[in-house]
């Protein structure tokens, strides 16, 4: 044997060792940490003088080897199967967090015939990603249906249409600020405020559509373009304007209350004056429901008073009160009448 070359042994030992060291300097990925335990199996180069000697001869070849290993060793980092899912993160479900595309359950406030009290019909959208805007868009493009009359689409008038265009909606320091293109009115004159009070409707369907929606009890100013209206309906505005429940006909929740902190057991009550005294109730959890059922309060001829308890571990949660709608045919517009929502917390 050639005394000036290395041994098949030692070449692989030292290949071992330069694999190792170039392995080490880039991130391990599990399949790399294979190949490196299988590098230390042969243990620890010799560092005698003579071996050294004989390293210098050949180590143009082996810097060629090192190379090899280290594009090698990279190539592991990158394309070595991975323990971690691949793939873009998926977005949570639209239940848990609305975002364009999304479908939106909202409540859509109308007129009775009456003119002063005011009655929710369920209505599903596809939403903009932005859930103020998708009730307020709801709202305008809502169609009068027997007694659920809608103002802003001219109250049933040979020509109805959105009485404006919403611009945009946005909820913070405590306002919910609506702005439209136009200044709001019927062009009705009777419709229009007069004095009574009358014109506070179409501005009670907005607050209240829009209230829901968002889950709040927040005033809304009315912005035209930006700028902060002072006139809506022919009533005077003067800044924002505060929600009228009492306004709400058939079902009235009473507790919990918009966005409380309660104890579990949760008692909820209220009043209903519905068909056979029919309330149905759900209770959803990121949109799972985890409570349902129904009660019975006061039927047509009457209001009475509905309550009962839930028993919910700690968390936020949604409360949804309705009467299903039995009618069929052209009556059967919408699946839900007198919707309303509530988010609370059982601490």
């Amino acid at each position: 044997m050639n005394p000036s070359m290395p041994t098949d042994q030692e070449i692989a030992r030292e290949l071992r060792g330069a694999l190792r060291a170039e392995a080490e300097r880039i991130a391990p990925e599990p399949a790399l940490q294979r190949i490196l335990a299988r590098a230390h199996e042969g243990g620890r180069a010799r560092t005698d003088r003579s071996r050294a000697e004989r390293r210098r001869r050949w180590l143009p070849a082996l810097a060629g080897a090192v190379a090899t290993a280290g594009i090698a060793a990279a190539a592991i980092v990158i394309f070595a199967p991975s323990d971690e899912p691949t793939g873009p993160a998926q977005p949570p479900p639209c239940a848990v967090e609305v975002r364009e595309g999304c479908p939106v359950d909202l409540a859509v406030y109308f007129s009775r015939s009456s003119g002063n009290e005011l009655v929710s019909a369920g209505v599903t959208v596809t939403s903009s990603g932005n859930v103020g805007l998708d009730a307020v868009q709801a709202l305008l493009d809502a169609k009068s249906k027997g007694g659920f009359a809608n103002l802003w689409q001219g109250y049933a008038t040979a020509q109805e249409r959105p009485i404006a265009q919403v611009n945009d909606v946005t909820h913070a320091g405590g306002v919910i600020t609506t702005d439209f293109d136009r200044q709001l009115t019927t062009g009705l004159a009777n419709l229009e405020g007069d004095g009574t009070g009358f014109g506070r409707t179409p501005l009670q369907q907005l607050v209240l559509t829009v209230q829901s929606a968002l889950r709040t009890d927040d005033p809304v100013l009315i912005t035209v373009n930006g700028e902060p209206a002072d006139e809506a309906f022919g009533e005077r505005l003067t800044g924002p304007v505060d929600g009228e429940p009492e306004r709400i006909s058939f079902i009235r929740p009473e507790s919990p209350t918009q966005g409380e902190v309660v104890a579990s057991p949760v008692a909820i009550t209220g009043e209903s004056q519905t068909f056979e005294g029919n309330v149905r109730w759900s209770i959803t959890q990121d949109g799972e429901i985890v409570r349902q059922g129904f009660t019975t309060g006061g039927g047509f001829d009457a209001y009475a008073p509905f309550s009962f308890k839930a028993t919910l571990p700690p968390g936020e949660y949604t409360l949804k009160l309705w009467e299903p709608n039995a009618a069929s045919g052209a009556e059967a517009w919408t699946d839900e009448y007198y919707v309303a929502y509530l988010d609370f917390t059982v601490e």
